[in-house]
């Protein structure tokens, strides 16, 4: 059933429920049903539905406040909340509703800019929010008042995402005393510096996202309070731009010789910044994902010490997850790659143009499950992969441009490969000759999700209308 399908469903449900209200003999027939018969219709209602349906009595009341459970994860945004501008009593009147289940929230900015009295919603969150460990906040301004009151929810979380480009040290305040496993900071900042973390330590994940003030001094300084990650996320800044990174080379050196040094329990590794002596992320124990990005101006320092660090690679062989990219089209090394025969996934980009004899390579991986590749020359050339990499589930063609042919022949060799999962094919365009109808009658050994910028479309959301470019040559989507 769609969500409009739904979405319907229990408008219409509501409306019978609201007239049975009103009908006592026709009411006691509809609370003649057991529980679980009940509980399984509250199951097609949305949060709006069950608001809507309380009060008819307390034992329908009852069985609300435990539907209600499948609430998990509120993000505010996907609530539809129509039309603009949104009324601040009725996302109170919601989280109000919520909050005693939820465990993970996520508050985006659009909010900020219909609600007057932000205060009065932290005040809710803290109230009824008593069981939340996981926050997402993208912030547009937090005063020193607004602050104080983000405080105490901060104390009982877990996991908090901070983004936006108003973030700044006085939100240091808020980490005291608290005890947070993960923090993450997203979007380009430039207010944060090293204040900010004075008051984080103890933590098992770590993302830092753009911040240009943090130097590679910076991070070492962040990271000796934080011993025990085991998970972290440093991406570009300032230091890591290409045209930048020759005054830098012993700053991201050191960061790196501290890493390894230090910070013996990370699994999960995640580095944006130039770095010449990278390789010594092999050196990790417990590394089992590595994400590395190698930008320079000098093309033959990226090949040698990528070349490098996937040799110690294979040494250990215990590398499940990675992905790869490179700057200005430099060659990585397949015949190093397919040695490393434990990887579940791999990513690659940056590389020149690949072709059939270069994908042939990477036969040896038989436990990959999934595949991300771009600059192919031919977009058919990975059918050379599918018999043998019989585990792999998801297929990424970035900047690939596939037709109606591709399709064809696709379906037409996964039907004669038994055995294999479904496939699930990630691709930034599609001709616009391409059939809909076909792709979704296909829909049990293939799941398409065509490419934008703010997410991806499965084969069951494509509308049947043609949306060309000028030229008429392919659907970008941007509907």
């Amino acid at each position: 059933m769609s969500e409009s399908e739904k979405r319907t469903s229990s408008i219409n449900i509501v409306q019978m429920a609201t007239k049975l209200k009103s009908e006592e003999l026709n009411m006691t027939k509809f609370m003649d049903l057991n529980d679980d018969c009940l509980l399984h219709l509250l199951r097609f209602f949305d949060v709006f539905g069950l608001m809507q349906l309380r009060g008819i009595c307390s034992r329908l009341d009852n069985l609300i406040l435990q539907s209600r459970k499948r609430f998990g994860i509120v993000n505010l945004k996907e609530l539809n909340l129509h039309p603009f501008p949104f009324k601040e009593e009725k996302i109170l009147e919601i989280l109000e509703f919520l909050g005693p289940q939820i465990k993970e929230l996520e508050f985006s900015s659009t909010f900020h800019y219909f609600i007057e009295d932000k205060s009065v919603i932290f005040d809710c969150i803290t109230e009824n929010f008593t069981i939340l460990e996981t926050f997402h906040l993208e912030i547009n301004m937090l005063d020193i008042k607004l602050i104080e009151k983000f405080a105490p929810i901060v104390k009982r979380l877990k996991s908090l995402t901070l983004g936006g480009y108003e973030i700044d040290d006085q939100l240091s305040m808020c980490f005291l005393n608290a005890s947070l496993e993960e923090l993450k900071i997203e979007g380009c900042n430039e207010k944060i510096t090293k204040k900010f973390f004075e008051n984080v330590s103890n933590l098992k994940s770590l993302t830092i996202y753009e911040c240009s003030n943090l130097t590679s001094s910076c991070y070492i300084e962040i990271l000796k309070h934080n011993l025990k990650l085991k998970k972290l996320t440093l991406n570009v800044n300032s230091e890591g731009y290409p045209y930048n990174h020759l005054k830098n080379l012993e700053g991201s050196h050191n960061l790196v010789n501290f890493i390894v040094n230090n910070l013996q329990e990370i699994e999960e590794l995640s580095f944006d910044i130039f770095s010449p002596n990278a390789s010594l992320f092999a050196d990790l124990p417990n590394l089992k994902v590595l994400n590395i990005l190698q930008q320079s101006a000098d093309y033959s320092s990226i090949s040698r010490e990528l070349n490098k660090l996937l040799e110690k690679l294979i040494e250990k062989n215990f590398i499940e997850k990675l992905s790869i990219t490179t700057e200005f089209y430099s060659p990585i090394n397949l015949n190093l790659v397919n040695k490393l025969t434990n990887l579940k996934e791999l990513s690659l980009y940056g590389t020149p143009e690949l072709d059939e004899n270069d994908l042939i390579k990477l036969q040896t991986l038989e436990n990959l499950e999934m595949l991300a590749i771009e600059n192919l020359v031919k977009t058919t050339s990975v059918f050379c992969l599918l018999e043998p990499l019989k585990k792999l589930q998801k297929l990424k063609l970035e900047g690939s441009f596939v037709t109606p042919k591709f399709f064809r022949q696709l379906i037409s060799l996964l039907r004669r490969l038994e055995n294999r999962p479904k496939l699930n094919l990630v691709v930034d365009r599609i001709h616009a000759s391409c059939s809909y109808d076909f792709l979704r009658t296909n829909k049990d050994i293939l799941d398409l999700e065509i490419l934008k910028d703010d997410g991806a479309w499965t084969a069951s959301d494509i509308s049947s209308d043609d949306y060309e470019d000028e030229f008429g040559e392919y659907i970008a989507l941007n509907y």
